[in-house]
């Protein structure tokens, strides 16, 4: 909602991209002369332009002996594209959530919304497409856009569908703006308090050998149908795991990590339908326990804090074609200015990330989450 911090993001991005040397501006400059050279271009008299490292690169090569576009074009559009028109647009979805089991401990969870879009279109039409959540839902909060968007709705609005018999009213959010070329990120959005999607129940008790529990409940109003959906339980502060017995239930894809620290139980693409409940009984005997050198090696902040009965598990999915939020494209407001023919694909896709649930006979290292930094904090 305000232009110069949509601005300074997207330059700190471009800075960081240069400096990961995922586009070298010039090949044989080291990389703080890269740094100096992105900066004189992006804000030349100090107000951030043109950000995207991308399309720096391809002003450089016009310098170098490339022909302009004849037409007048956006800065951050430098190229014309010439082929089939084809607008791809794609909501993304991060769920993060970190479960206790504890009566006077409140669980977290807050989710972070993305619009990705890649429009290759003959000429630079302007592109109007809307955002639309469900009445009963939070609304998208805190909406930063992409310095090519040209204006957005600063508020939610509920639409009118007076005249359409077949549509439930929705609350919409319109954004215009001019696309460049490549691959690039609309606007972002977040919702909290968010819906946790899938409750988690952990319990492990033991020293060298251990009895675990983990119990999961999906919620009835999530899509039911996975690309991928595991559990993944650390062990820290032990030996390597010796071997797994009394699996219950016995059908259970679980095996050993990688590491031999690690369980991981596989899930599986649906829950069942009935109860849309998955369990999982384990009992763990580890080898003797880590040296003080081994100890040494891992200074992780997991790794100091679980100790004994200190532990969590950490559930990893993907749902394709499902938004926690309900946010969807609406494709029937996408418009071009001026109009041409293209093809449109749309997508949504809702993934977990940093999704915890402790140990109920330990304490728990809490994460009130700022977006991309985490504040830690032990919760008894």
């Amino acid at each position: 909602m305000i232009p110069s911090v949509a601005a300074a993001v997207s330059l700190l991005e471009g800075m960081m991209e240069v400096l990961s040397s995922a586009v070298k501006l010039e090949t044989s400059s080291p990389q703080l002369a890269e740094l100096y050279q992105y900066l004189c271009l992006a804000a030349p008299f100090g107000t951030p332009n043109e950000t995207n490292p991308s399309n720096l690169k391809f002003q450089i090569q016009f310098r170098k002996g490339l022909a302009m576009p004849k037409e007048k074009i956006p800065s951050w559009r430098p190229a014309v594209y010439k082929g089939s028109s084809k607008l791809n647009v794609r909501i993304k979805e991060e769920v993060r959530a970190v479960q206790y089991d504890k009566e006077d401990i409140e669980d977290i969870c807050q989710l972070y919304g993305s619009v990705l879009c890649k429009a290759e279109l003959e000429g630079h039409p302007d592109i109007v497409l809307n955002l639309t959540t469900p009445p009963d839902s939070s609304h998208l909060d805190h909406l930063t856009v992409h310095s090519c968007v040209q204006s957005s709705d600063a508020e939610p609005v509920l639409a009118d569908t007076t005249n359409r018999h077949t549509d439930t009213p929705h609350y919409s959010r319109s954004v215009r703006f001019s696309a460049p070329l490549e691959t690039f990120t609309l606007c972002h959005y977040q919702q909290s308090p968010a819906l946790i999607p899938i409750r988690g129940f952990y319990q492990m008790k033991g020293d060298r050998t251990i009895e675990l529990l983990v119990q999961l409940k999906l919620h009835e109003t999530i899509r039911n149908n996975f690309e991928y959906c595991e559990v993944v339980i650390p062990f820290f502060n032990r030996g390597t795991i010796e071997k797994i017995d009394n699996i219950s239930p016995t059908s259970v894809s679980l095996c050993i990590g990688p590491d031999n620290k690690s369980l991981v139980w596989n899930i599986g693409q649906k829950f069942p339908v009935k109860s849309l409940e998955v369990s999982l009984s384990v009992t763990v005997t580890f080898t003797e326990f880590p040296s003080e050198e081994e100890e040494e090696r891992d200074k992780t902040v997991d790794a100091k804090f679980c100790v004994e009965q200190n532990s969590y598990c950490e559930l990893n999915f993907k749902i394709s074609d499902f938004t926690l939020s309900g946010c969807q494209i609406d494709p029937r407001s996408i418009t071009l200015f001026p109009s041409i023919k293209y093809k449109l694909t749309l997508g949504r896709e809702l993934v977990s990330s940093g999704y915890r649930i402790w140990n109920s006979h330990g304490d728990a290292l809490g994460i009130p989450f700022i977006r991309n930094e985490p504040v830690e904090e032990i919760i008894n």
